[in-house]
């Protein structure tokens, strides 16, 4: 019994002085590791009970608070004026943590509750008195306060404050298990964290974090891969741009993806990905294809479609993309007549003359001849001639006609 009371008492010492300095460093020192660890097991819990009551008794007993190391100093990091031997009371008498988080004012702190130093208390508390599963009991504590939304911005912010970043960690962990538990999918908590209703703001709202954390722990426990989901792709999914079709460019929501993934790309540098890699991925190439060319159309898309172009070509330059596949997949073989005023073969020009600069190419690839493939002599014509009378298309033609006066 005795040694239950003193593994109550170092616990609580130990939990207190997680931010202390090199006095209270001593203490732990000593403390053993069964005392430091932290119960795990079912949901319903009860207390241990203490089996002393009075300094008198523990003396008599060959044991005392007072006989801690620096116990005296430790009192004074509590910000309150709760003491190690009023907490050691309250185990003995069997109070919740619910009752203690209330006695050391933890419910006036709001969403700064991490930036109280006694937030380390009532862990100390919780864990020392909770026969099985101290995470869930302070769980319960404050998912009676705060909402599943607000809890993760707090758990996210308290993982930055060193004081409280252990405990934080900790409880965003219990939390993020209950929910792999209960089945719940990536898409279910993007709304339980009310990110489905941020809109253009889902990148400024710290819930985003939590959001991105539990998708890599999702991930992580999935033991088949096609079972997995990235961050980028559902993130796509969830802000509905997967629907957008040719307006896609248009939508804020598309800049707030844009803007994830330079985020995802500065924390995770070994996945860097691109925003054209991703579109494609999802959406596939020919729906890519149509989107760009119809945003090129639209003066407040136009510049951004062009530079979106310039990546897919590299992508294509990179992996040697035929250029008379090309041709058809960008459906200049169903244009006719207006071949040459479509900003797409000037697109597919382009990337032919690119592909033509490559050094290992034995043969260079001719725009005529693909032309001749996929037209008759007679439009063949009639679009030099009509092309001639243009500015844009001018010098197209005539280099055709040279061309086609040496075939003759």
């Amino acid at each position: 019994m005795r040694c239950r009371y003193a593994a109550l008492a170092l616990a609580i010492v130990f939990f207190a002085s997680s931010n202390a300095t090199e006095d209270s460093k001593r203490v732990t020192a000593d403390i053993p590791a069964a005392v430091r660890s932290i119960s795990a097991g079912v949901k319903h819990y009860r207390l241990l009970r203490a089996e002393s009551t009075a300094d008198a008794n523990d003396e008599a007993r060959g044991f005392s608070l007072k006989s801690i190391p620096g116990l005296s100093k430790l009192t004074s990091m509590f910000k309150t004026k709760i003491t190690p031997g009023t907490l050691l009371n309250w185990a003995n008498k069997e109070k919740s943590p619910d009752y203690v988080f209330r006695k050391l004012k933890l419910d006036k702190t709001g969403h700064q509750l991490f930036d109280n130093p006694d937030i380390n208390v009532w862990a100390a508390y919780t864990n020392a008195v909770v026969k099985s599963n101290a995470d869930d009991a302070m769980l319960t504590t404050l998912r009676a306060r705060y909402s599943d939304d607000a809890l993760a911005k707090m758990f996210e912010a308290g993982k930055k404050v060193t004081q409280s970043e252990s405990v934080a960690t900790k409880l965003q962990s219990r939390q993020m298990e209950n929910w792999m538990a209960a089945k719940k999918t990536p898409d279910d908590v993007f709304k339980i964290l009310l990110l489905d209703k941020a809109g253009v703001g889902v990148l400024d709202n710290s819930a985003l974090a939590g959001w991105t954390t539990y998708m890599r722990f999702f991930n992580s426990k999935q033991a088949n891969r096609k079972n997995r989901v990235t961050l980028i792709n559902e993130l796509l999914t969830l802000l509905s741009l997967d629907k957008a079709g040719d307006q896609l460019l248009a939508s804020p929501r598309f800049q707030t993806w844009s803007k994830y993934i330079n985020y995802y790309n500065k924390e995770y540098p070994s996945e860097a990905t691109t925003v054209m890699e991703k579109l494609t991925y999802n959406l596939g190439e020919e729906e890519v294809i149509g989107i760009l060319a119809a945003a090129r159309k639209v003066p407040s898309t136009e510049k951004a479609a062009a530079k979106l172009q310039a990546e897919q070509s590299k992508i294509w330059l990179s992996a040697d993309k035929d250029p008379e596949e090309l041709f058809k997949l960008l459906q200049l073989d169903k244009t006719g007549d207006d071949l040459l005023d479509n900003p797409q073969f000037k697109y597919w020009g382009k990337y032919v003359e690119d592909f033509n600069l490559n050094p290992q190419l034995e043969d260079l690839v001719s725009i005529i001849d693909i032309v001749r493939k996929n037209f008759a002599d007679d439009v063949l014509a009639h679009m030099i001639v009509t092309g001639m009378k243009a500015p844009s298309t001018k010098v197209w033609p005539s280099e055709w006609r040279t061309s086609s006066s040496r075939d003759g």
